[in-house]
C-alpha cells in the first residue's frame, strides 16, 4: 500500500518533573519508553534507542517496554505507567480529538520529535490470486490486535474501498500471531502499520511465498 504515516516518540507531560526529582534523589533517571510488539518495528527500535541514551547521557536509565503498541502506548502514558512512548501519528490525533479507540479526548502527553515513516503493508499469501484490495472480500485476513493503529487503518480502508465488515473474516491479532496463523495457512493475509524491516513480514517471508500488495 502506498499508504504513509510517522512514528512519533512521545512524551509525558510530567516528563521533566519526575526526572529531576528522580535525579535530586538518586542521582538517576529513570524512565520507561512504552514501544510495541516483540514481531514488530517499535520494539527493536525502542531498545536501540534505550541503549543510546543510557550509554551517553549520564544518570540516564531508560528502560524499553513491549507493548500492544500506539493505543496502548498513549493509555498507559495518560495513567503514569510510562513516561516516554513511540505512537503512530495518527493515533496521536485519535487520542487527541477522542476518535476510533479513543471514547474521551487523552492529552497528557507532548510529541518530541518525528522519528520515521511507517507504510501500510497487506501481506497476502503468494498463492491466491489477490491482486488489490478489494480482492481481499471472503478471505480470511490478520487486521492487528483489538483497538490498535494497525486495526484503524484496515477499517479506513474497508470505508475508501466501500466494504463492510460482512465482506471479510476479521481475525484480530498481533503482528507476532498474525505472523504464525499465516506460516500455517490458516489466514490469507495481515496487515501491518510499521516501519521498514517489520521482522513479522521478514519471518514468514522467510518460510511462504508471499506478496505485498
Amino acid at each position: 500500500m502506498k499508504k504513509t504515516k510517522k512514528t512519533m516518540i512521545v512524551v509525558a507531560v510530567c516528563v521533566a518533573m519526575i526526572g529531576l526529582a528522580s535525579a535530586a534523589m538518586a542521582g538517576e533517571v529513570k524512565l520507561i519508553l512504552a514501544t510495541g510488539g516483540t514481531a514488530g518495528t517499535y520494539y527493536p527500535y525502542g531498545g536501540a534507542m534505550s541503549k543510546i541514551w543510557n550509554s551517553k547521557i549520564p544518570g540516564m536509565n531508560v528502560t524499553a517496554q513491549a507493548t500492544g503498541a500506539s493505543v496502548e502506548n498513549v493509555r498507559l502514558m495518560n495513567k503514569d505507567e510510562v513516561e516516554l512512548a513511540l505512537v503512530q501519528s495518527d493515533t496521536i490525533d485519535f487520542a487527541f480529538n477522542a476518535k476510533e479507540a479513543f471514547k474521551e479526548p487523552l492529552e497528557k502527553m507532548a510529541v518530541v520529535a518525528v522519528l520515521y515513516p511507517e507504510l501500510v503493508h497487506i501481506v497476502v499469501r503468494g498463492d491466491l490470486d489477490i491482486k488489490s484490495f478489494s480482492g481481499l472480500r471472503g478471505k480470511k485476513i490478520g487486521v492487528g490486535a483489538p483497538g490498535s493503529g494497525t486495526e484503524a487503518n484496515f477499517r479506513q480502508l474497508m470505508d475508501v474501498h466501500r466494504m463492510s465488515k460482512d465482506d471479510v473474516n476479521t481475525q484480530y491479532l498481533s503482528f507476532a500471531e498474525s505472523a504464525d496463523q499465516f506460516k500455517d495457512k490458516r489466514i490469507d493475509a495481515f496487515m501491518v502499520t510499521g516501519g521498514v524491516p517489520t521482522a513479522a513480514i521478514m519471518d514468514v517471508a522467510t518460510q511462504r511465498d508471499i506478496k505485498i500488495l
